[in-house]
């Protein structure tokens, strides 16, 4: 995207802020509508459906969910998966020691003779290798964690504090997840029932997220705390001012140079599919660009998947009935519909959908490789090592196979994306760890109590505005959970979302593997 076009668009939403906290404020005075009122008096409570004692309960379970209810913290189901659950977390925060590692890198891992950053290796290790670390040092201005070798004697780096990402993960812990993980998945095959559906799916969720543990890669952390209205990233400074007390900032492990190139090295191993993996995220961070029309076939299926399944977080359990806007210009109701846009993207429910389509497509983007691997395999075998040349010329026959899946009039894009029950419920469980449980019931309550207001108050306010004004409100009061994201954010988001995809569908595969086996 042009550096003017993303500047208009940032200019954009500090305008459409401006305009949220003005046209709010005179709704409020015109419909008499306050986040106090809302919470404190009786003809609140009448007029908009949400009585003291609702809206006290649901931030009695939103903050009881932040401090570490169990029914929050953990979102796995059988007992089983609770426990691997548990050692993926103490996974993620360990500390290096000495001891036995397994290199997790994709890429070669360079032996230095000592323990500075040396450009003359003097060994190199592969993804799977065996070390012994016998010393660490940590090298603060370097960004690095340094370990030296018994064999072969040098030194290697083990983790990127910065980041989070590991070159090494220690092996002994690695190993009892994985022990786990088997006893688990041994569970879910072992009959027909809906207690091995739970574990199924549990299964599926934690060998995703073991998967990028597996690869070196910093996973990413939740969204939940005592407070509603979290902020990732730089330069909300608008938002902060909106969301007051209920804010908190959330840190950023900013996607560098080094830690992008692993994560593009686990969602794409054979390198041929870099052209539909870049275009992806140009299209979702930018501008469109390449494989236009695979991506638009992608985004009508992946919209029509969402809408049937209701998203990350599943269908309300209520409607709310839409109100008419008849009457109304479309200059205003364009005009309220942009804040309303501004708005909801910064809902947690909205950032919920928008990481569950990111796992979709890295879903995808592995079963559209492991069909054209197919088809390879009938004409040469598919060697580990494969020449820039081939890779050039794999590239240009993969980016031909996928616009022609586009183009192609039967639901094919459609079988790829089928979601099997305990992948659906695996991609949810995710959702539910990162941006926390019962998101769209809760949007629910702010756009019923609107539609309600709308029903019985008319006046000359466009409807649409008082959909933004009442979820605005009901963010200030703290009973909507948002999350107000930078750009370098929404990478950050995306990236996870993928790998989680595509780890997710090498899990899938491997129990494929193992059913057809027994």
């Amino acid at each position: 995207m042009a550096r003017g076009s993303h500047e208009s668009r940032v200019l954009w939403l500090q305008v459409a802020l401006l305009a949220v906290a003005v046209m709010a404020v005179s709704l409020r005075r015109a419909t008499g509508f306050t986040a106090s009122t809302a919470t404190s008096t009786s003809t609140a409570r009448g007029r908009h459906g949400a009585g003291l004692t609702d809206t006290k309960a649901r931030l009695t379970r939103i903050t009881r969910h932040a401090q570490g209810d169990e029914d929050a913290t953990t979102v796995t189901v059988s007992s089983r998966g609770k426990e691997v659950e548990s050692l993926l977390r103490s996974f993620r925060d360990l500390q290096d020691e000495t001891g036995t590692y397994v290199i997790s890198s994709r890429a070669p891992v360079l032996v230095s003779p000592s323990k500075d950053l040396s450009p003359t290796p003097i060994a190199e290790l592969s993804t799977g290798d065996i070390v012994e670390v016998i010393e660490y040092e940590v090298l603060q201005e370097a960004q690095r964690v340094r370990g030296r070798l018994e064999d072969p004697p040098g030194w290697i780096s083990l983790r990127n504090p910065s980041s989070g990402f590991r070159w090494a993960c220690p092996k002994q812990p690695q190993d009892e997840i994985d022990a786990s993980l088997q006893k688990l998945e041994d569970l879910a095959l072992k009959e027909d029932t809906p207690e091995a559906a739970e574990a199924n799916a549990d299964f599926l969720y934690l060998k995703a997220l073991f998967g990028q543990s597996s690869a070196g890669l910093p996973l990413l952390r939740s969204f939940q705390s005592t407070k509603t209205w979290a902020l990732f990233g730089r330069g909300l400074e608008r938002w902060n001012a909106v969301a007051g007390d209920n804010s908190f900032e959330v840190p950023l492990v900013v996607i560098s140079g080094q830690l992008r190139r692993e994560m593009l090295r686990s969602i794409d191993k054979k390198k041929y599919s870099q052209g539909l993996v870049d275009a992806y995220t140009q299209e979702q961070l930018h501008s469109p660009g390449e494989f236009k029309g695979f991506l638009d076939r992608f985004r009508d299926v992946r919209d029509r998947i969402l809408k049937e399944i209701g998203g990350a977080s599943g269908l309300p359990t209520s409607s709310a009935t839409a109100a008419s806007t008849a009457g109304w210009s479309k200059q205003d109701i364009g005009k309220w519909i942009r804040v309303f846009a501004d708005v909801t993207r910064s809902t947690r429910v909205f950032q919920a959908d928008l990481y569950f389509g990111h796992a979709l497509f890295g879903l995808c983007l592995r079963r559209l490789s492991r069909r054209f691997e197919l088809a390879l395999s009938f004409e040469t075998e598919l060697s580990g090592e494969i020449s820039q040349e081939v890779v050039a010329m794999q590239s240009e026959r993969f980016a031909n196979f996928v616009e022609m899946l586009a183009k192609t009039k039967d639901r094919a894009l459609d079988e790829v994306l089928n979601l099997g029950p305990n992948t659906l419920a695996a991609i949810r469980r995710q959702t539910d760890a990162i941006f926390g449980k019962g998101l769209r019931d809760e949007l629910q309550q702010p756009i019923e109590r609107a539609a309600k207001e709308i029903e019985e108050n008319s006046d000359d306010t466009p409807p649409i505005a008082k959909y933004s004004s009442l979820l605005l409100d009901a963010a200030e009061c703290g009973e909507l959970r948002m999350l107000s994201v930078s750009l370098e954010a929404k990478e950050r988001i995306l990236m996870d979302a993928l790998t989680f995809g595509v780890f997710l569908q090498d899990a899938e595969d491997a129990q494929s593997v193992r059913r057809l086996a027994e």
